[in-house]
């Protein structure tokens, strides 16, 4: 069997027996077509003949045409899979690629809401009407729909305000608060629990959900979650997940449940929070992964920088103003 025929198996075995889509199939045949051209022009017929070298000079070759770390790193994991099934199959005895390293993607870079955008998101949220829309307002709300209006926008006042992730949201206890200390005690990750304080613009709106709208959605009935529907069922993540992208629309901004989390930590860290403060107040079990958010705050800290520093923006040998 050669390359082209070894090639076609797996891509009929993808479709037929792993049910991939024509699109994710296409996929995996240019990755590995990609392979199987190269082996062929450097004289290598078949899989068996397959080295370890010749795939890390076929990785090689990748990089010099120019290709993105992320297209090598695709290029590879589907040539990987080939041969991977080769082995299975018994069609070879060992995996060439075994062993060869992969690329290190670049870690994506949290996308978060500047203050006027995320001031308008939650502008918007608290003047929603009967379908979720600010501009549709034009009776007065049912005591139903006023109840979920309270709801919907103490949960994204709590987001902002807190920097939970969506699923810790909805899965928050009646008991969560802490109306004593004003925080919540948070069941994250790992089933860590871990003290999130809530200020004051969240906290008045949470008081008025639990006293108020829990009781009228809930209409006698018991539930253990925090956050409720008016049939006394926990939300679900799905249903808030449409709600804040109904404001964000209203808004003319694309945000998520997670954009707030991103928003959160990249507020906090602009006004001068502390690393390891934020680490525990997002949850985060390794340090190095809140330390992606100190990108987004360094436009900040230089334009803070220009502003404060009296020699800032004086050119090299002409004093600075007294």
């Amino acid at each position: 069997m050669d390359l082209d025929q070894a090639a076609d198996l797996f891509l009929t075995h993808l479709k037929s027996e792993r049910g991939l889509s024509a699109h994710t199939v296409s996929g995996y045949a240019l990755d590995v077509r990609s392979f199987v051209e190269f082996a062929t022009r450097n004289g290598i017929p078949d899989p068996k003949s397959v080295t370890q070298d010749m795939g890390s000079r076929w990785l090689e070759s990748l990089h010099a045409q120019g290709l993105s770390v992320r297209s090598v790193f695709r290029r590879q994991v589907g040539v990987r899979g080939f041969f991977r099934f080769l082995r299975r199959e018994r069609i070879i005895d060992s995996d060439p690629f075994t062993g060869l390293p992969t690329p290190k993607l670049p870690r994506a870079l949290p996308k978060a809401l500047g203050y006027p955008q995320a001031a308008s998101l939650l502008g918007t949220a608290s003047r929603t009407g009967k379908k979720g829309s600010a501009t549709k307002a034009s009776r007065p709300l049912t005591p139903a729909e006023a109840a979920r209006q309270l709801r919907n926008l103490a949960m994204i006042e709590l987001l902002y305000a807190t920097g939970l992730r969506v699923s810790e949201l909805v899965n928050l206890p009646a008991g969560a608060v802490d109306t004593g200390e004003r925080i919540l005690r948070v069941r994250g990750k790992g089933d860590k629990e871990r003290l999130v304080p809530v200020g004051d613009a969240a906290y008045e709106l949470l008081d008025a959900y639990v006293k108020q709208a829990r009781p009228a959605l809930l209409n006698g009935r018991e539930s253990p979650a925090l956050f409720v529907t008016a049939r006394g069922r926990a939300m679900t993540r799905q249903m808030f997940w449409n709600q804040v992208r109904t404001w964000a629309k209203e808004a003319g901004i694309r945000a998520s449940p997670h954009t707030l989390r991103h928003t959160f930590a990249t507020h906090l860290l602009t006004e001068g929070i502390d690393l390891r403060t934020l680490q525990m107040l997002l949850g985060h079990s390794n340090l190095t992964t809140t330390e992606i958010y100190t990108h987004v705050s360094r436009d900040r800290l230089r334009q803070q920088y220009q502003q404060a520093h009296p020699r800032a923006r004086v050119k090299p040998g002409r004093p600075a103003k007294s």
